[in-house]
């Protein structure tokens, strides 16, 4: 018995370059592409919708996506223009999971109904959050870059421990939130 994997990605183009390349190594994948942006909570919320509408359940949620690197960069996830945005991949790397798998849990508690089969969430990281000693929540990636250092050097490191944090706390929801 196979299953239907729904394959979100940021760039329909690029998912359908993956579809393409997994289709030719398993000819019979049964895998639809749907766009979903994690910086979006409109299109993160769209995403939930269209599953509960389309399949009505999820029996396994992996969260998989992430940005590294990106310049200082601010996103509103809100889609709301009058709210001040977040550092990206803050909101990218962290909240748009949060989101997301917080979103589809009826889903998953359906599929755990319909197959007698308890639901998965699997959450993907590297181990770069070790380098984090401790989370401050004082400290959150915030939209203002004057916060961080005007020097190259020391923006590449503001940026770096942004994005160290955002996978910190990324780990830190999965334990607290679905490790038994």
């Amino acid at each position: 018995m196979g299953c239907r994997v729904m394959m979100a990605s940021l760039s329909e183009e690029r998912g359908h370059q993956a579809l393409a390349t997994l289709q030719q190594r398993v000819k019979d994948a049964d895998v639809v592409v749907v766009p979903l942006n994690l910086a979006s909570n409109t299109s993160i919320k769209s995403f939930a919708t269209a599953l509960q509408e389309q399949h009505g359940f999820v029996n396994i949620l992996v969260c998989n996506a992430a940005v590294f690197g990106l310049p200082f960069t601010t996103v509103c996830a809100t889609d709301d223009p009058h709210e001040p945005g977040l550092e990206a991949s803050f909101v990218i790397n962290y909240l748009g999971h949060f989101l997301l798998a917080n979103k589809l849990v009826p889903l998953l508690r359906a599929g755990a109904l319909r197959t007698g089969i308890e639901s998965r969430v699997v959450m993907v990281a590297d181990e770069s959050h070790r380098r984090v000693q401790r989370l401050d929540f004082s400290k959150l990636p915030v939209s203002d870059p004057a916060c961080y250092n005007s020097s190259v050097r020391s923006r590449r490191a503001s940026t770096l421990t942004t994005e160290l944090r955002s996978l910190l706390a990324f780990v830190l929801f999965w334990r607290r939130t679905f490790q038994p």
